[in-house]
């Protein structure tokens, strides 16, 4: 065959080759967390290999300025790689839809990559355009456990009973049922918490309150680490003689540490540490003792369950 002849070939073997929805996928930008991120190719590999465009941006970028591009750009979607998580937006007619993932280093790299490139297939990629790959299969769940939500996407909205004890210094040592319900905006979310106490012959109290919480370990399963903050307004109320019961009402400034570990589908058991103080203090006159105080310091230690979809 002449040299001609070869070239000819070569281009007619790349065309066909080449898959014919190349030109009409549309433009990904991805950025890596950092120089030769090895997750970055393999998440490149894989849009390609559906048929996008793929732009890899330099990894010091512009973040906010490539997230927009999804928006009013170029781009049909981006991929934002960091230490922590993959963060996939994917423009939809006039909408943006976002996803966050997280990028788990306990198991093989491929795993979150494959998980990222699912969300940009399942948005952009016509059903009947599918063809089954190895490549691109649903990644497996490594934690074994069932699941009401994707693997790796995050669990918005969650609602939990639990059951404790409430010190308060002087105060007599109450248990206690509690029901709390949190929204998350990606590590940040709101939460909104109820309590009361089982009362005792002389003491009870009760109250709700709400704060902020912060996912320190990401949305990674299964094992979750969260710090809370926030106030509780409450009533305590003493009997101080035989007839009298006395209530006062005060605020609880408190610092909220929880633990959590996902025992099935959307199930976690969760144990909580708690530390305040009640402001004012809640003095009590005592029948047998001295006075009794609410306030000072109070901690309170919890267990139970926890629904997150």
């Amino acid at each position: 065959m002449s040299r001609r002849g070869a070239v000819i070939a070569a281009a007619i073997c790349l065309a066909v080759t080449r898959p014919a929805s190349a030109d009409d996928r549309g433009l990904v930008v991805l950025v890596g967390a950092s120089d030769g991120d090895p997750i970055v190719l393999k998440i490149s590999d894989e849009l390609r290999a559906l048929g996008f465009e793929v732009e890899v941006a330099p990894h010091g970028s512009d973040r906010d300025r490539i997230r927009s591009r999804a928006r009013h750009g170029d781009a049909v979607a981006v991929v934002l790689v960091d230490k922590d998580e993959i963060e996939v937006r994917v423009a939809v007619g006039q909408d943006v839809e976002q996803r966050r993932i997280p990028r788990r280093r306990d198991i093989d790299t491929s795993t979150s990559a494959l998980a990222a490139v699912e969300v940009v297939r399942g948005y952009l990629v016509p059903v009947d355009a599918r063809a089954p790959t190895d490549s691109i299969a649903t990644p497996p769940n490594p934690s074994g456990a069932t699941s009401a939500a994707p693997e790796g996407e995050m669990r918005t909205l969650s609602v939990r009973l639990s059951a404790g004890l409430v010190y308060a210094g002087h105060f007599p040592t109450l248990g206690a049922v509690m029901l709390g319900a949190a929204k998350q905006f990606g590590r940040v979310g709101i939460e909104m918490s109820a309590l009361a106490a089982i009362p005792r012959a002389e003491a009870w109290c009760g109250g709700a309150g709400v704060g902020l919480r912060y996912a320190l370990l990401g949305h990674a399963r299964p094992i979750s680490l969260v710090v809370a903050g926030g106030v509780a307004g409450l009533a305590v109320a003493y009997q101080e003689d035989a007839k009298k019961w006395t209530t006062k009402p005060a605020a609880l400034p408190y610092l909220d540490l929880a633990i959590g570990v996902a025992i099935i589908g959307p199930f976690v058991v969760r144990v909580d540490g708690m530390i305040g103080a009640a402001i004012p203090a809640a003095d009590f006159k005592s029948k047998t003792v001295s006075d009794v105080s609410f306030g000072s310091s109070v901690a309170g230690v919890s267990a139970g369950v926890e629904l997150a979809w």
